[in-house]
């Protein structure tokens, strides 16, 4: 089927899942989780009580203690205003030291409005805050120092050693690790990868529990990076513990993403389902994903509504999954192990020339030992396989993911549909038209474009039909192998009679098509008309442009038996045009009311019924026998 093919045993290491597990592993860690401390800066201040302030100018430091927490703080001037609170203003910097927190909280701005009991900071002009090792950057936020709440509605812009974004509101409450982004949310995030591009995150809200690991991101969903992208309506994630692994994942509504990747190498053992190198696509309502406690890679995900995973090569060739459900296995090595896909399950492969596509059907789709996908259907539904050559359908199929051979079982059907290049029929069979089988097994190989069909096979094609034990038909040679007892019934058209058929059945058949010949062989039985002939072997001759019967050859203990008499000899050839069978090799007809009669040739005409005894001895004698 090309380059593109379902699996060339080829890696599929689900840049998919990687690249969106990355995304919310490194917002929460980095926003979050990634603590840094601050080295605390030594406090050598004068002393200055809660006690109404004159404007002065040029504070350099001044610290209140007795609280749970120190404060330090420099401006150009501070006073009194009219509303009762305190005013910095001209290069404010306050730093909050938390000792429950064991972290600085710095605020910098032109002006910091404060309450007598230090609990509210109204931050405006500039204003810019630093704590753990992100910085937060705002025209102007409240900071309520007894719930330890940061907030802003004026738009907010963060960056952190590997993060940054902005929102227009954000609320983060140091007490309860809580992270809440509204509106125009933006990140850009450089992940782990070895790649220069940054991931771009854009989204209406965002949530997050540092306490409790977990977290959402609503609204417009959109994530880039480099030449891919993603689109949901709803994420939720939590992470492992103290870790900066990703527990679980959830996606939900729309759920979309356009992947490309860079060529991999297989890894031993790995059950490959996609080409090597490609772009891939996904879409689906639902996607669920598990990762590893101790590496950074997703252990499982599971998608569902409407769910297509599409895998395009450079060539234009593509294999794509569907499915109500899918769900995927994947080791620390990043290789997929187990897979399965449910409720109208279905397999595309797009080979790179045109033509070249191979469906696989069915109700579910799972992977088994030994790198095989087994597909099943319903009551209602069988698995099929549509190839170029027709359509399979069964019980039960069995794909071989390395070699792509199959192997169907139960009660099979094809309809088989073979290319008419070169010679227009393959034994009896016509190209032009569908030849249809039945069989309980089957198997196909991709290596040698064959298929074999076993117990019970039948072929037939309008009135051509042949019923065999064994049945092989080799696609490249255009050949029909047939054993375990063999019958085929076909048409022919006597002379100046109207159409019949007759009948040969063998121990093996085989058809030679460079020689246009089908050959039977073992206790083999010709019948035709009223004549029965028995031989060791026989061979059909085929006309060179239809596949017409031309001559029957039979060889090796031929007995011919018509109408109570029995020819008997060494070979019979049958020649359709003048409806007559020559018996050669010391013939002997054998009659119950006449005995014997010996000649050097035997000729049954099947028009008139007449046997003609030939002798060529002295005297050349002719006897004709009537029926």
């Amino acid at each position: 089927m090309g380059k593109t093919k379902i699996n060339p045993a080829t890696v599929i290491r689900f840049t998919i899942v990687a690249f969106l597990f990355i995304l919310l592993v490194w917002i929460g860690w980095n926003l979050v989780t990634h603590s840094r401390k601050k080295q605390r800066v030594p406090v050598e201040s004068e002393k200055i009580t809660s006690q109404r302030v004159e404007k002065r100018e040029k504070i350099e430091h001044f610290e209140i203690k007795g609280t749970k927490e120190n404060f330090k703080v420099r401006a150009d001037s501070h006073y009194m205003g009219d509303d009762n609170k305190y005013h910095l203003e001209g290069n404010v910097e306050v730093v909050i030291f938390k000792k429950s927190e064991e972290t600085d909280i710095i605020l910098k701005a032109r002006e910091i409005i404060y309450d007598g009991e230090w609990n509210q900071f109204k931050v405006s002009g500039g204003a810019k805050i630093e704590f753990e090792d992100i910085i937060i950057e705002t025209p102007s936020l409240d900071y309520d120092n007894k719930r330890e709440v940061f907030s802003t509605d004026n738009g907010a812009r963060f960056i952190s050693r590997t993060i940054s974004g902005s929102a227009q509101n954000m609320v983060y409450s140091l007490q309860k690790r809580r992270l809440q982004l509204r509106e125009s949310v933006s990140l850009s995030i450089v992940p782990r990868l070895e790649t220069s591009f940054p991931l771009e995150v854009k989204g209406d809200r965002l949530e997050y529990s540092r306490k409790r690991k977990k977290g959402t991101m609503e609204g417009h969903i959109d994530l880039k990076h480099g030449n891919s992208q993603a689109q949901a309506d709803y994420v939720e994630f939590e992470l492992y513990g103290q870790a900066e692994q990703m527990k679980n994942m959830f996606f939900k509504g729309g759920v979309r993403a356009s992947i490309d990747v860079e060529d991999q190498e297989t890894s031993s053992g790995e059950l490959s389902l996609i080409p090597q190198g490609a772009k891939r696509e996904i879409q689906a309502d639902e996607l669920s994903l598990k990762g590893f406690r101790d590496v950074p890679r997703v252990h499982s995900w599971k998608a569902k509504g409407g769910c297509r995973l599409k895998f395009l090569s450079s060539g234009g060739g593509f294999t794509l999954i569907e499915g109500e459900e899918l769900e995927f296995l994947i080791n620390r090595k990043g290789n997929l192990k187990d897979f399965k896909a449910t409720k109208r399950a279905k397999i595309t492969e797009q080979g790179d020339e045109p033509g070249e596509v191979r469906i696989i059907e069915g109700e579910t789709m799972t992977s088994i030992e030994d790198k095989i996908l087994k597909v099943e259907g319903n009551k209602n539904r069988k698995p099929t396989v549509i190839m170029k050559q027709g359509e399979i359908r069964a019980d039960e199929i069995y794909i071989q993911l390395e070699q792509r051979d199959f192997e169907v079982r139960g009660d099979v059907k094809m309809s088989l549909q073979l290319e008419s290049e070169g010679k227009e029929t393959i034994g009896f069979f016509s190209k032009q038209k569908p030849i249809f089988i039945t069989s309980e097994r089957m198997r196909y190989s991709e290596e040698t474009q064959r298929f074999l069909f076993r117990e019970g096979t039948k072929m037939w094609q309008e009135r051509e039909t042949l019923m065999a034990g064994k049945v092989g038909i080799s696609l490249e040679e255009s050949n029909i192998f047939c054993w375990d007892g063999v019958k085929t019934i076909v048409p022919y058209k006597p002379k100046e009679r109207e159409e019949e058929l007759l009948e040969i059945s063998a121990e093996i058949m085989d058809f030679i098509p460079e020689e246009n010949l089908i050959s039977f062989e073992g206790e083999g039985l010709l019948k035709v008309r009223d004549i029965d002939l028995r031989a060791q072997s026989i061979d059909v001759h085929l006309g060179e442009k239809h596949g017409e019967i031309g001559e029957i050859v039979s060889q090796e203990r031929v007995i011919i038996v018509q109408n109570g008499r029995e020819g008997h000899g060494q070979e019979a050839v049958y020649n359709v045009e003048k409806d007559n069978i020559v018996l050669t090799g010391d013939p002997v007809l054998i009659d119950k009311d006449q005995g014997r009669v010996r000649g050097d040739k035997l000729t049954f005409h099947m028009g008139d019924g007449r046997i003609v005894v030939e002798n060529k001895n002295r005297e050349r004698s002719v006897t004709v026998i009537k029926s």
